[in-house]
């Protein structure tokens, strides 16, 4: 057996690798289903009002939940969360039968803070359940279980609302929960030491994403991804608000078939991660030409009136972004020294999430106060203004091989 495979024999560690990946699958397989419910309830505002609710506390919450990542039992912590999340699930499957878009997005804020808190504990338990000489090929087999969530998880379901209700989906992932709760309750307790939550306390809630800001910062084009990333995800994001609107009135689809584009966004995604593996070593320039990709194709589907250019363009936009991501990744990762590489991540995560809720707010209030056009146009302006602004003092450096290891200065 390859190494790969065998963390897969501690049972500890298949508990881990099943409950998270449920977990991962039930936050990301009802995507979907919450545009579709909140565009029932709301209409256009309330698809926004739900981007809102499902991104914002992730924002707020995520250095929270790095920091309490390492500090009680966290086996505890996260089988509490999956049963809160459990329970919100509940709540908005009934709340959305009845009409109640408030208690939905109530719901729904709630069930993403859980999801904040959850996932940097779930990660730091692999040390616990695991040889140190296995955690690389741990950490590698849950890192496929999460970007298959994340590649996968919406477009499957997509395909289920074709023949159920957006309310069944939201309870199938309560289910999710709770069968990743029971999981977890066979770890035993998995306490924290009194060194390592020493440590943490004195570091602070927010100082380790100081601290990666401050090593991205260190490489031009490094910091080029950073900001392609946020702003990459601020228009994303906005076209998940405006979904509905491009699935019915450029598409000519019904209202619960939107998860057509995910289907879109899912092909695109897998083309992508097939280019990276093939090629993980690129020039910088190919990067950059890469993450120039995004803003056009997301200008492009913000404004077509045409179904097949949207369709076409949703495919180009996903394996560019996918693609980026990963050459973008092993640019952080290769430019950083080893002690910074995690907090350099933790920066690069938060920007993501970051421009999640910016993404949202911003299209949740242009959807029913300015044309789809103005919005996506203003905001191609601002993200093509701050990358020329980024990129102009570093085009030197950009036929550098991303994955090349350099040793940079000692951070002062």
């Amino acid at each position: 057996m390859h190494t790969r495979w065998l963390p897969l024999r501690y049972p500890a560690f298949r508990a881990l690798f099943i409950g998270g990946g449920l977990s991962w699958y039930g936050d990301f397989l009802t995507i979907p289903a919450l545009l579709v419910i909140g565009y029932e309830l709301g209409g256009q505002a309330g698809v926004g009002w739900m981007t809102i609710a499902s991104t914002l506390p992730m924002v707020v919450l995520l250095p929270l939940g790095g920091w309490l990542g390492d500090r009680g039992d966290r086996r505890r912590r996260l089988i509490a969360l999956d049963l809160v999340r459990a329970a919100m699930a509940a709540v908005v499957a009934a709340s959305a039968i009845r009409g109640g878009l408030p208690i939905v997005l109530a719901a729904v804020a709630l069930g993403r803070s859980a999801t904040a808190l959850y996932n940097p504990g779930w990660r730091r338990l692999l040390p616990a359940v695991l040889p140190a000489s296995l955690i690389p090929d741990g950490s590698s087999l849950l890192n496929a279980v999460g970007d298959g969530a994340i590649l996968a998880g919406a477009g499957i379901g997509a395909l289920l609302l074709l023949v159920i209700h957006p309310q069944v989906l939201i309870a199938v992932d309560g289910l999710t929960f709770l069968a990743s709760a029971l999981l977890l309750a066979g770890l035993g307790p998995q306490p924290t030491t009194r060194e390592v939550a020493g440590r943490i306390a004195a570091a602070g809630v927010w100082q380790p994403l100081l601290d990666g800001f401050r090593w991205i910062a260190r490489d031009p084009l490094t910091r080029l991804f950073a900001w392609a990333m946020w702003c990459g995800v601020i228009g994303v994001t906005g076209l998940r608000v405006y979904f509905v609107v491009i699935a019915h009135r450029v598409l000519g689809v019904p209202t619960d078939a939107v998860g057509i584009l995910y289907l879109c966004v899912g092909a695109g995604s897998v083309l992508g991660s097939v280019g990276s593996v093939w090629r993980a070593r690129v020039p910088g320039w190919v990067l950059v030409a890469v993450l120039a990709v995004a803003p056009a194709g997301i200008l492009v589907v913000g404004t077509t009136s045409a179904a097949v250019v949207a369709v076409l363009m949703l495919v180009v936009l996903a394996a560019s972004q996918t693609a980026a991501e990963a050459w973008g990744f092993t640019r952080v990762q290769t430019r950083t020294p080893d002690h910074g590489v995690g907090r350099a991540m933790g920066a690069i995560l938060w920007c993501f999430v970051a421009g999640q809720a910016v993404g949202a707010v911003t299209a949740a209030w242009a959807s029913t106060h300015i044309p789809r056009s103005t919005f996506f146009l203003g905001w191609f302006g601002f993200t093509l203004v701050g990358a020329v602004v980024i990129v102009a003092p570093s085009i030197r450096s950009l036929a550098r091989p991303v994955g090349r290891r350099e040793a940079p200065a000692a951070l002062e």
